[in-house]
């Protein structure tokens, strides 16, 4: 899959412009990393109701700017959490969203 979805961009950019697609990145970049600071917090800490909050945000404001592989493991960390799985899947996952959390940024950036 993609790192951001190239329908999902399209779209935007004909309903809003080109320019709203520009500030719906820096946002999510802003916003991202404050709730991704959160979520790790909460692995770390074992707190899963944050780590549902932080889940959730993430899942949508991920496939609102088209990178749903994010969305997706964002998707997976909040299910995991709800079910109060052990905290080593947890992390586990957590690692993974990690690593698909770095390739949307690195491809947001450049929008």
């Amino acid at each position: 899959m993609p790192t951001l979805d190239s329908k999902k961009l399209t779209q935007l950019r004909s309903y809003y412009g080109d320019e709203f697609v520009s500030e719906l990145a820096v946002l999510y970049l802003e916003d991202s990393r404050r709730l991704v600071d959160g979520l790790n917090e909460g692995l770390l800490q074992g707190d899963l109701e944050q780590v549902i909050r932080c889940a959730h945000d993430l899942k949508s404001t991920s496939a609102q700017l088209g990178a749903m592989d994010v969305s997706e493991a964002a998707r997976e960390l909040e299910q995991l959490s709800r079910e109060a799985a052990a905290l080593d899947a947890l992390r586990e996952r957590g690692e993974a969203f990690a690593a698909l959390y770095r390739e949307a940024v690195a491809a947001v950036a450049k929008l």
